[in-house]
């Protein structure tokens, strides 16, 4: 072995028996409890294993005693570095991913931790006192070696601490304990420059930590408190009674309102539900003839039922349907609601207005029946916005932003109605979603309203791009001047068929006891006089079906025909 070689293979020594007290140390301060960063505990080991990786590879051809023994106590210290690597990495694995600050904190849970430790250190220590104050090189020669090495060019290319190892024998510091004294020296600097380093590290550590911390339970804060505050306003919208006539409205399950959607079923390919209500119904023993009473061609009224699926994909604004009274036009709106291919359908007018959009249904039916919130402007405005709002949370930050009372409303009754208005402008404005609005019984709007105004919210309701409205009413006067511009279909007319349909099934239970022609006549009747009015059909043809069965006269039964139509 060469005298560099002998003398770098001490130097790695103490490096190691140095290193190895700092990683022991850490080690120590870990199981007392104290905060430490994981990276500084892992840089400590990975230079222990890095010194004593060199140690083995300077074993080599060992020839003299003293090499003998110097390469003993080299493999010593790499058997004490091997254990104590293992306690580091048994240690970092308690690190849990994604901690505030990353920070490692582990606590002793057995004494055995602090005696392994205690044992690796004292397993170091004995690597000086094994071969008590034995010299390095005991002959006289490693004195001059190290001389001669302090002059080469290249000295300066050394290690520091092999430069420092090397100085210290050049000057004649040949004993372990001038040594180690030395070298304690030089290591105590650099523990002295690390502490305080770490002491840095650890309040910066301490101060990102109670940084993170308190942003962490700021954003916690502020997020319930932004949630709490979007809850607020959407509820400060919805009255009690807002639900009721929707829910009152009896479910569509006749023909009717299942042909509205035959256009759908032919492009579309899919059947619907109870695709044998497209059938004409007749009573059970009634004859061909009987049948086709009323067998004429339907094709026309199909053509404007269809109308309606075509307006749900074009880019016509705005649908009427008309009828009257207790001709089922809420029945018919709801089921339009509800139904999927209604959806399916405006999906196709949304794709064209805007790619990939969805449509967003808004439905409010009026009453006029009902409480002030249920036939009145203001109970309209606070629904449509209601129901958007609990769609799109965004556009509560919008309204929170641009209103200064929104935040401190809690009912309809805290909204004037200009503010109303000036939010659905705004809604309608910043809205990314197809919108289609069903308005049904414009004509239940309070008197104090008046149907006019609700006329031109519609018209200002039409007036934003990607917004349509499908409103329902009666004939009335004001509506026939204001809305017959727009597609519809009148319900009252449409009915009919399904009338037919009734009074034949009806008062062919009765053929026994009234001859054919009186029994079409009256059916004739009967589904004129209703005028699409199936609240008046029903109680009339039970009454002339049971002045049938009391053997009345032809006058007695039309007497029973003359019931007012507005019951």
């Amino acid at each position: 072995m060469s005298g560099l070689e002998g003398l770098s293979l001490a130097c790695n020594i103490f490096d190691v028996i140095s290193f190895a007290g700092q990683t022991i140390s850490a080690c120590k301060d870990i199981y007392n409890g104290e905060l430490t960063q994981p990276s500084i505990l892992q840089e400590k080991a990975d230079t222990m294993h890095t010194v004593a990786t060199h140690i083995h590879e300077a074993c080599g051809a060992m020839n003299t005693t003293e090499e003998k023994k110097l390469a003993e106590t080299a493999i010593k210290c790499q058997k004490v570095a091997q254990q104590l690597e293992e306690k580091v990495r048994a240690i970092l694995k308690h690190q849990k991913k994604g901690s505030v600050g990353k920070a490692l904190l582990v606590r002793a849970d057995s004494h055995g931790n602090a005696a392994a430790l205690q044992y690796m250190a004292g397993g170091s220590c004995s690597c000086f006192s094994q071969h008590g104050l034995m010299l390095i090189v005991i002959d006289g020669s490693t004195t001059v070696q190290a001389i001669q090495l302090r002059q080469r060019r290249d000295f300066n290319d050394l290690a520091v601490d092999l430069q420092h190892f090397i100085a210290q024998i050049a000057a004649g510091h040949t004993l372990m304990q001038d040594l180690v004294r030395e070298e304690h020296s030089l290591t105590r600097e650099t523990v002295k420059t690390e502490h305080l380093h770490t002491r840095k590290m650890k309040a910066l550590e301490s101060q990102t930590v109670q940084a993170a911390v308190a942003s962490e339970l700021q954003g916690s804060h502020t997020k319930a408190t932004n949630e709490q505050q979007h809850q607020r306003l959407i509820a400060s919208f919805k009255f009690q009674e807002m639900n009721e006539r929707y829910h009152q409205i009896h479910q569509a399950d006749d023909a009717t309102f299942q042909r509205i959607f035959r256009s759908y079923i032919k492009t579309a390919g899919e059947q619907l539900e109870n695709e044998d209500a497209f059938e004409e119904v007749t009573d059970d023993g009634s004859n061909a003839t009987e049948s086709n009473i009323f067998s004429e061609d339907t094709a026309e009224i199909d053509h404007i039922w269809n109308s309606f699926v075509e307006w749900l994909q074009s880019d016509n604004k705005s649908y009427w349907i008309q009828g009257k009274p207790g001709s089922g036009k809420s029945t018919l709106v709801k089921f339009l609601v509800e139904h999927r291919a209604t959806e399916s359908l405006l999906d196709q007018w949304s794709k064209s207005y805007r790619k990939g959009a969805k449509t967003t249904i808004l439905p409010y039916f009026f009453w006029k029946i009902g409480t002030k919130s249920q036939n009145a402007i203001r109970g309209l405005l606070c629904s449509l916005i209601h129901q958007y709002l609990s769609k799109d949370d965004m556009m509560v930050g919008y309204i929170l932003d641009r209103f200064q009372t929104a935040a401190s409303n809690d009912s309809p009754h805290d909204w004037s109605i200009k503010t109303l208005r000036d939010m659905r402008f705004m809604i309608l404005d910043k809205s990314t979603r197809a919108l289609c609005i069903f308005i049904d019984g414009l004509d239940e709007v309070c008197d104090d309203d008046g149907p006019e105004s609700l006329l031109d919210i519609v018209d200002q309701l039409i007036q934003h791009g990607g917004v349509k409205v499908c409103i329902s009413s009666r004939p009335a006067r004001i509506f026939e001047k204001r809305l017959t511009r727009f597609p519809g279909l009148k319900l009252h007319q449409l009915t009919e068929p399904d009338m037919r349909r009734y009074v034949c099934k009806e008062l062919g239970a009765v053929r026994q006891y009234v001859s054919d022609e009186l029994r079409r006549k009256l059916a004739v009747e009967l589904v004129y006089s209703a005028y699409g009015v199936f609240l008046w059909l029903c109680p009339v043809t039970r009454s002339i079906k049971n002045g049938i069965k009391q053997g009345n006269t032809e006058e007695d039964l039309y007497e029973r025909l003359r019931v007012p139509r507005g019951i």
